[in-house]
């Protein structure tokens, strides 16, 4: 049986690029196509209901050129639009969602059509995409904790457990995360540990040596048969 939730954490584009002697930011293009190319397979052969992808962190952003940055989002902007008029998005009714501090970031304009894409999906429910922009999980339940702080004190309520915690996060909605793809690992298996902190104390990990711009239909074919194989004791 497939996953619920899949998260793909996309590692290596820039690797890809410098490989070919191209510039970052060919890699991220050629990562774009790549991301289209799978979330379609992981929505349609694959009927996963939650697919989450980690698209650019804050790490990413903060400690980036300025150039790659700037192009980084121009490509984003451009290949979630693209992604977005996809037949598939309609024809299996999925919700596309952004997670992070986007907002506070993107220009105005790239705020705006992202804004429209997530409330022109909003209705769907079959299936979600949710992309993680400018994302850190230590911020995110930072920022969740200090939200909450303010409504206890408003409140008066000390009754807090993980569920209140969870309902104070940017990733509120998205439910436990069953399955964990990491691309690019070269002999360091690691996972990204701020990701969906909450979310993530039971997932299933796997780890592939593929850069990102270069996995496809049947890399993720053999990553699923694996899950799918594997015991899940989720601790019992």
């Amino acid at each position: 049986m497939n996953p619920e939730h899949l998260v793909i954490i996309p590692d290596g584009n820039r690797r890809w690029a410098k490989k070919r002697n191209l510039p970052p930011w060919k890699g991220h293009e050629t990562g774009a196509e790549t991301l289209r190319r799978i979330a379609k397979n992981v929505i349609v052969d694959n009927d996963i209901k939650y697919f989450t992808f980690w698209a650019m962190s804050k790490d990413n952003f903060e400690k980036r050129s300025k150039q790659e940055i700037n192009m980084l989002i121009k490509l984003i902007s451009k290949g979630i639009q693209a992604f977005y008029k996809e037949r598939f998005i309609k024809e299996k009714e999925v919700a596309i969602n952004f997670y992070g501090a986007w907002k506070e970031f993107f220009s105005k304009t790239t705020v705006q059509k992202l804004e429209k894409i997530q409330k022109e999906t909003k209705k769907y429910t079959k299936h979600y995409i949710s992309i993680l922009l400018i994302y850190d999980g230590q911020e995110e339940l930072s920022r969740a904790i200090n939200l909450l702080c303010k409504d206890c004190n408003k409140k008066q309520n000390n009754n807090i457990d993980i569920n209140t915690i969870k309902n104070y996060l940017w990733t509120r909605t998205l439910p436990n995360v069953d399955f964990i793809i990491r691309t690019g690992i070269e002999n360091d298996p690691h996972l990204s540990g701020n990701m969906l902190m909450l979310q993530t104390g039971y997932s299933q990990l796997y780890f592939t040596k593929t850069f990102w711009p270069d996995f496809d239909n049947n890399e993720l074919k053999i990553a699923l048969n694996n899950y799918e194989q594997r015991e899940k004791r989720q601790g019992k």
